[in-house]
């Protein structure tokens, strides 16, 4: 299994009801040993599905084959794809701003988020890495890249 590459990119839901999961659970366990189990044990897995929602992408390097997956709780939910001729790997990044607000005040958050790529010739580019954490999009960059024998092209400057 040592071909095949796997990279969780970008969570499913907003990081607010990914907040919501972390209370949710220790909530549940509250309810289950209190009150009502089967409600209890409804919340903790509602609020562990909240957590672990995320978009990933499973590439087979032996078999020439990518699956863009849906997944939670340890499935995994997509189709498997031939994988095209890739002509090489590029790293980017992007800058966000994002305003929060209620009633009157809101506060600006900025941030980059940096992503990796497959480049792809007359098809549309494949998202490999995904992390505010520059290091951590270049190691799995290097890591695909060292897999399928191409080169890593660093565009974020």
């Amino acid at each position: 299994m040592k071909d095949i590459f796997h990279s969780r990119l970008e969570a499913y839901f907003p990081t607010s009801l990914i907040y919501f999961g972390y209370l949710l659970s220790p909530a549940g366990i509250v309810v289950a040993f209190t009150t009502h189990y089967l409600l209890g044990l409804a919340l903790v897995l509602v609020g562990i599905f909240l957590i672990t929602a995320h978009y990933g992408i499973l590439v087979d390097v032996g078999s020439r084959r990518y699956k863009e997956y849906w997944g939670a709780i340890g499935f995994k939910k997509g189709s498997w794809k031939v994988l095209p001729v890739v002509q090489h790997i590029y790293t980017n990044k992007k800058n966000y701003t994002e305003v929060r607000g209620s009633r009157g005040t809101s506060s600006k958050f900025y941030f980059t988020v940096y992503r990796a790529f497959l480049n792809i010739e007359e098809e549309d580019n494949i998202e490999v890495a995904y992390s505010k954490d520059q290091e951590k999009v270049k190691v799995k960059a290097r890591e695909l890249a060292a897999l399928l024998k191409l080169e890593v092209f660093d565009r974020t400057a």
